[in-house]
């Protein structure tokens, strides 16, 4: 079978990356662009490409609020103008935006794997802003079907005939063997402006489990403390009534305790910071302990209050939890092995005067850190422990 590749997407005001997307796609075999209202000489660019492989055109929605997912398919459609599936030839697709390259040799990999039956290959993805810690998703790469469809305003989801590529059946897979991309771009919270989008989903389908959860993870991003209060429990509510998988109806449950946790923390209710903490880690054991992070945060909450017994317990409990989520539970809380003996550090240092067994932990926290800026704060942190010890037995000597 012969195999070939189309790239598609869409762009608005991309003068910055559209070239550097542009000359990475020299091994593929076509490449399908929508602009959607570019004013920054985007679109003045895409049209001076003179390249047989590059198919362009614009749609400029006349919504209040942009829907992403119409776009895409917009896009998605112009690409089934072009590519044809034969008996000798089948086109594989790839959505890929303009902040995205694939790592060298990915593109011919994908053909050198992909299988006749298969509708979609689940690739590994690097962002630049999170150090490059992987993630994976099958939303990139799939077969030229038109049951294929992608929804929602923001944060789209492909779906298989209305149903979302998470919930389709394992036999619709194959793994990619060393097949990734990057996202380079770094986000600077400024250029993707999603809040409106999501509420706007939010009162279309208030049963989108998946936008609630965005919208709740963005809520947390902004500090708007009362707003995951009132959001929280609604999503709770919505995932329970679904039809997500078991992993899920714990995950995003676990996930809002703690926002909701979080949130009241920062409002100063240390009595329902307590509770909600308390019920994140009653879903979390029903779960067999999946999750690293209710762990580690009931153990920062120990750390604030001062009550050395249960935060050792609890941080305890955390690192022996090896296993460490990548998922969105972790987020925006990701927690290591560094920052637990950090935070241990801290306490008894500021809390209990005890400038050895901090000096200790800090220095366990730099050594097991690969972060090269945080080992350079780490360092000072040692630095300045030394250099306090030393003035006190200097102060204590007549």
């Amino acid at each position: 079978m012969n195999y070939k590749i189309c790239v598609y997407t869409i762009c608005k005001n991309e003068i910055e990356s559209i070239e550097k997307w542009y000359n990475s796609l020299s091994d593929v075999d076509m490449i399908v662009l929508c602009d959607t209202g570019s004013t920054d000489g985007t679109w003045e660019y895409i049209k001076s490409i003179d390249d047989p492989r590059f198919k362009v055109m614009q749609y400029i929605p006349e919504e209040e609020i942009f829907h992403f997912g119409n776009a895409r398919n917009v896009s998605l459609d112009f690409v089934h103008e072009y590519c044809f599936d034969t008996d000798d030839t089948k086109w594989i697709l790839i959505m890929l935006d303009i902040d995205e390259i694939f790592n060298e040799g990915s593109i011919e990999r994908i053909k050198e794997q992909w299988t006749s039956d298969c509708k979609s290959m689940f690739i590994t993805g690097y962002n630049a802003w999170n150090k490059g810690l992987e993630n994976g998703t099958p939303q990139k790469v799939h077969s030229n079907e038109i049951q294929w469809r992608w929804s929602g305003r923001v944060h789209e989801t492909l779906c298989y005939d209305g149903t979302p590529f998470y919930m389709l059946p394992n036999e619709y897979f194959v793994t990619g063997m060393d097949v990734s991309y990057m996202h380079y771009q770094i986000y600077d919270g400024v250029k993707h402006e999603y809040h409106s989008h999501m509420l706007k989903m939010a009162e279309e389908n208030p049963n989108d489990v998946w936008n609630l959860r965005n919208l709740f993870g963005d809520c947390i991003d902004k500090h708007l403390w009362d707003d995951i209060l009132k959001i929280g429990p609604i999503l709770i509510e919505a995932t329970l009534n679904s039809n997500e998988s078991d992993f899920t109806k714990h995950e995003y449950p676990i996930h809002c305790y703690l926002g909701m946790s979080y949130a009241y923390g920062q409002k100063g209710d240390t009595e329902n910071e307590f509770k909600y903490l308390l019920e994140a880690n009653k879903v979390n054991a029903d779960y067999n302990c999946f999750f690293r992070r209710p762990l580690s945060m009931m153990g920062d909450y120990y750390n604030k209050i001062g009550d050395t017994v249960n935060m050792l317990e609890w941080y305890s409990k955390a690192l022996k939890k090896q296993e460490k989520n990548r998922n969105v539970v972790d987020n925006p809380y990701f927690d290591s092995d560094h920052s637990i003996y950090s935070s241990i550090s801290m306490h008894y240092y500021y809390m209990l005067n005890d400038k050895i067994t901090s000096l200790a932990y800090t220095e366990l926290a730099y050594y097991l850190c690969d972060d090269e800026d945080k080992k350079k704060l780490y360092e000072s942190d040692i630095n300045i422990i030394i250099e306090n010890i030393l003035n006190e037995k200097t102060s204590g000597v007549s």
